[in-house]
C-alpha cells in the first residue's frame, strides 16, 4: 500500500509588520523549495507539486503579501518588495540557500531574489516568468470591478482556464494588483536587466498558448541566463495545473530526483512524447 503524501501544514509569521501565511512540509534538514504562486493565485497553486516533492526535500509555500491570506504590504507594491518579503521569510525560517520556483509574478520575485541575494538561491524554476514587457490589457479603473475583472480575466487566461485553476472572484479581487505590478512600467526595469545578473541554474518552463506572456520570452530568457535549461509544453500560462506531470517530472530531473528506475534520458523523452520540446 502507497504511503499518503506529506501534508504541508499552515502557520502564518508577521514580519516587518506584515503577516505572511506559508504552509511547511518535509524534512526539516533537507535542502529547501521555496514555492511562489503567480497571477492571481495562493500557495495552494503548489499543493499537489509541493506535497509530491516534500518526502525528500522541505517545501515551504508561500502567499505572497497582497494575496491570499496574508496582509498586503504598506505603501506601494513592487517586484523588488515581494521579494524582499520572501527573503525575509526565508531568513527568519533558517533556509538557507534554497531552490526557488515561481510562477508568472512569483518567478519575476524569484528573479529579483537570484539576481540580487545570490547567497539565498542556490537554484531557480521559473515557470512562465514575467520578465520582458507584456502587453497592455486593462487598466486600474477596469479591475476595480469584481465584474469587470472576472470578465477581463475571462479575456486574459480563457474561461476554462479561469474557472478551473484561477476561480473567477479570486482573479475580480487579485488581478487588479497583478496587472498594476506589470503595467506600471516596472517589468522592463527591474526583472530584464536582471537576468543576464543570475548566475544559479535555471530550469524555464513555459506553455506554448501562453496568451499572457508568449513563449518566445522563454526562449530569449534561457538565452540570456548564465545556465539554463528550456522547456516548453503544449499548454497555456499554468503548466503546473494543465500539465502537472510533466512540469514534476522535469522538477525532480532538474533537482536530481529522478524516479528510481526511468532515468534522465527516459523522463526526457517522456517529456517528448507527452509535447515537451527541449
Amino acid at each position: 500500500m502507497n504511503a499518503s503524501p506529506p501534508t504541508l501544514a499552515p502557520f502564518d509569521v508577521t514580519l516587518r509588520g506584515v503577516r505572511i501565511r506559508y504552509v511547511d512540509g518535509g524534512p526539516r534538514d533537507a535542502p529547501a523549495i521555496v514555492m511562489l504562486h503567480g497571477l492571481g493565485r495562493d500557495h495552494a497553486q503548489w499543493t499537489a507539486l509541493g506535497a509530491a516533492l516534500a518526502g525528500r526535500r522541505r517545501v515551504v509555500a508561500l502567499d505572497l503579501p497582497g494575496f491570499g491570506a496574508s496582509a498586503p504590504l504598506p505603501g506601494a507594491t513592487s517586484f523588488e518588495a515581494l521579494a524582499e518579503s520572501v527573503l525575509d521569510v526565508v531568513a527568519a525560517l533558517e533556509l538557507g540557500r534554497a531552490t526557488w520556483l515561481g510562477h508568472s509574478i512569483g518567478a519575476a520575485a524569484a528573479i529579483v531574489a537570484a539576481a540580487d541575494r545570490p547567497e539565498f538561491v542556490e537554484r531557480v524554476v521559473l515557470v512562465a516568468p514575467v520578465c520582458y514587457p507584456v502587453p497592455r490589457r486593462f487598466d486600474d479603473r477596469v479591475t476595480s470591478a469584481p465584474l469587470l475583472g472576472r470578465t477581463l480575466g475571462r479575456r486574459v487566461l480563457g474561461a476554462r482556464v479561469l474557472r478551473r485553476y484561477v476561480g473567477e472572484d479570486v482573479a475580480a479581487s487579485a488581478l487588479g494588483l497583478t496587472w498594476r505590478l506589470l503595467e506600471e512600467g516596472r517589468t522592463p526595469k527591474t526583472i530584464e536587466a536582471r537576468v543576464p545578473r543570475v548566475r544559479a541554474p535555471a530550469l524555464v518552463v513555459w506553455g506554448r498558448e501562453d496568451d499572457v506572456a508568449p513563449w518566445t520570452h522563454g526562449t530569449r530568457l534561457a538565452r540570456e541566463l548564465a545556465q539554463a535549461r528550456l522547456e516548453i509544453l503544449d499548454c497555456g500560462h499554468f503548466p503546473e495545473s494543465e500539465r502537472p506531470s510533466n512540469v514534476e517530472a522535469l522538477v525532480r530531473d532538474f533537482l536530481g530526483l529522478s524516479t528510481t528506475g526511468v532515468g534522465e534520458r527516459g523522463e526526457r523523452a517522456a517529456h517528448r512524447a507527452r509535447g515537451a520540446v527541449r
